[in-house]
């Protein structure tokens, strides 16, 4: 029987092996399939039926001497059913589990 932490390890380094790939290929877009929010298999190409574009850059913010690949902003956007408690429960969680000071600490670096 797998424990919980082990089945999401796997998924967890999916994200490690995307991470490692090469400059040229991190500064392609994150195109991501809707499914793939809690178990992450790896990136997808564009108009990939039920994909989506996780990281929308506007290139004009830029700082244009760090490389593409560095974070300079973060775009959070959830997607919930209202009035229904699990949704909101969960968004909730997430709200409160998410450090936007901490994500702001690791822009242009």
């Amino acid at each position: 029987d797998q424990s919980s932490s082990d089945y999401y390890k796997q998924f967890m380094n999916n994200i490690d092996n995307e991470l490692s790939k090469t400059e040229e290929e991190l500064s392609k877009p994150a195109i991501c399939k809707w499914n793939d929010e809690e178990r992450f298999t790896g990136f997808v190409e564009e108009e990939t039926t039920g994909s989506f574009i996780a990281v929308k850059p506007d290139l004009g913010y830029y700082n244009k001497k760090l490389a593409k690949s560095a974070p300079q902003f973060f775009y959070v956007e959830y997607t919930i059913a209202h009035g229904d408690p699990v949704f909101e429960e969960n968004i909730a969680g997430i709200q409160k589990s998410v450090d936007f000071n901490v994500l702001k600490s690791m822009l242009g670096k």
